[in-house]
């Protein structure tokens, strides 16, 4: 075989391997579109079934569970932050917002603070829990309470029970409302390696 031969027969097996890499590159991203379109569907969907479940019970607050030592909110966390906001009229999104966050401890007694470590990582997940919240689009005010410290103004409330909370805050019954559901919420579903997040309606005037 000539040079001129196997000059021409490398150019087309280069050719060939070329197309077959660009063919290959091809149909391997329209893979991955087609996995990323089936995976956001089973997102929707799942969303849309934990939103009607949760409209259906009139649910106002989600309870965030993290991992020991972590600030991450996980898939099914986020989905179900996602899922009570949905369940939501649309206003709601512009409503205040209650988050309180936890250490891997429980509330220490009432003056006392555990250790920086705890505070830093009960501060990490409110920011963590925050920046969900904003990326789902919620607009208003977020009030958030870091549960390694006795020393904030929410704390208090786990010690005390609905009805004394009710009468405490009597003077406008709005703010009563508001507050009493707060300190049920928290002290049903709030506790170590947690966040709970409280939805409430926007205040019309």
């Amino acid at each position: 075989m000539n040079a001129r031969r196997r000059t021409a027969r490398s150019l087309a097996l280069a050719t060939a391997l070329a197309m077959g890499a660009t063919a290959f590159g091809a149909s391997a991203r329209a893979a991955d579109t087609i996995k990323d379109d089936a995976a956001d569907a089973a997102h929707k969907a799942a969303v849309g079934v934990k939103s009607m479940a949760f409209d259906a019970m009139d649910k106002r607050a989600v309870t965030i569970d993290f991992d020991a030592g972590s600030a991450v909110v996980s898939v099914g966390e986020a989905r179900d932050i996602e899922a009570l906001l949905k369940s939501f009229d649309p206003g709601m999104a512009g409503g205040e917002v209650t988050l309180a966050a936890w250490s891997d401890k429980a509330l220490p007694p009432d003056g006392a603070k555990l250790a920086d470590a705890d505070t830093s990582l009960a501060k990490g997940r409110l920011a963590a829990v925050k920046a969900q919240l904003e990326k789902l689009g919620v607009t208003g005010k977020i009030e958030s309470y870091d549960m390694s410290s006795a020393a904030n103004p929410i704390a208090k409330l786990l010690a005390t029970d609905d009805a004394k909370v009710k009468d405490a805050y009597k003077t406008t019954s709005a703010d009563s409302a508001r507050v009493a559901e707060v300190a049920h919420y928290l002290r049903t579903a709030g506790g170590p390696n947690k966040a709970v997040v409280v939805f409430h309606a926007p205040i019309t005037k």
